[in-house]
């Protein structure tokens, strides 16, 4: 396992455990007004929190869980959920594992997932990705979300990992 300092992979998963693939994104590909706001947001609320946005986002909220350079993450629209996402730092194998575990467990725990998965393991490509640092995300396909406000929370979460893997940042 090879820890990128450049930037982080980003694996994309529909809701029924579905793997439509990883693309790398480099920090500095990231805007530094939204990571200006992540850091901010990160920074105000610690290491475990639900929180909502303020402002013109204030119809956001987010909730973050983070542990030895490791985090889950999910995003809500109004309270309707939206994106569920593992942030895999890369940093302590054991740590990595255990929240891997975990987010896999709170997934596939979950009945719309285990009603339409196409297979008995859902999410099971996501063991099997080796970049660090990762962050897997799954798109809930919520109709109550409209296209706009999924686009704001992808750019958010994006950020917030960002912030979160920056080597510059605490995460």
């Amino acid at each position: 396992m090879r820890r990128n300092a450049e930037g982080f992979s980003i694996a994309s998963f529909d809701f029924n455990g579905r793997y439509n693939g990883t693309v790398q994104w480099r920090f500095d590909a990231l805007s530094q007004h939204w990571l200006s706001v992540c850091r901010e947001f990160l920074g105000h609320n610690g290491d475990s929190f639900k929180a909502s946005w303020t402002g013109p986002l204030a119809h956001l909220a987010t909730h973050f869980t983070s542990a030895s350079g490791s985090a889950m993450l999910t995003s809500r629209v109004d309270d309707e959920i939206a994106l569920s996402s593992v942030l895999i730092g890369g940093l302590s194998r054991e740590a990595d594992q255990w929240v891997l575990d975990a987010f896999l467990t709170s997934m596939r725990g979950v009945d719309l997932v285990r009603g339409s998965a196409p297979d008995s393991e859902p999410f099971r490509e996501l063991l099997a990705i080796e970049h660090r640092p990762l962050m897997a995300t799954v798109f809930w396909g919520n109709p109550r979300v409209t296209d706009q406000d999924y686009e704001l929370v992808v750019e958010l979460e994006r950020h917030l990992a960002g912030v979160f893997f920056s080597p510059q940042q605490p995460g």
